[in-house]
Formats: C-alpha cells, structure tokens, sequence
C-alpha cells in the first residue's frame, strides 16, 4: 500500500477546511494549507502505515486508530462542503469509496499482521 494523497477544491469555504486540517495536524502551516488549495496541489498527504514516524500526537494510538483519525478528517471535510479528490502513488484517483476501499485493505493488513506476529 502507497501513500494517499488528497486535492481539496478551491472554492468559499477554504477557511473550514484549514481549520480542520490544522486539528487533525498541526505540523502544516495555515499559509501552505492555503497556498495548496488555491493552486490546486495535494493538500494532504497520509501513510497509511508511517503512523508511528511523523507526528508525536499520535505516538499513543494503534495503527487502526490512526487510520480511522485520517478517514474521519476527509469525512469531516465532506460534511463542510469540500469536494475531494483521492490520489494513490501511482496517480490513480478516485473518490470517498476509493479512499474507503484503500483504507479498508491497509485495516485488513494490520489485522493479518497482529493475527500472526514475528
């Protein structure tokens, strides 16, 4: 599984969506966030198993905790009226149920891992 990349539409309500971001990491500045919507870049960017090397906020959660904290910010963005686009690393894009589908099989990897540890 690849890195997950997601595109937020440039439209009225880009202040809802920084705030929302800016919860779920801190580490990226309003101004990039911003800057990022504007001109169209990936504005996040999700390791579906980096959880444990990027940010100290999520040192204390398992691995399924920190996927459904990601799902839950593009739910969350949804709900405030952005419209998104998910991108895979090989630039395959799709939408919510993409990203679903995506998440669903990084959770079944970590379950078949924890099922037959080292």
């Amino acid at each position: 599984m690849s890195n997950i990349f997601i595109k937020i539409e440039k439209d009225a309500n880009t202040v809802k969506y920084i705030k929302l971001i800016r919860d779920y990491d801190k580490t990226i500045s309003i101004g990039d966030i911003k800057r990022k919507i504007d001109s169209g870049d990936y504005v996040i960017e999700f390791d579906p198993f980096g959880y444990s090397l990027y940010d100290e906020s999520v040192k204390n959660i398992s691995e399924k905790q920190y996927i459904k904290r990601f799902y839950k910010l593009v739910q969350e963005l949804q709900k405030a009226g952005a419209v998104i686009t998910v991108f895979d690393e090989d630039g395959e894009s799709g939408d919510i149920l993409f990203l679903k589908r995506e998440l669903d099989m990084c959770l079944g990897i970590i379950a078949e891992t924890n099922r037959y540890p080292d």
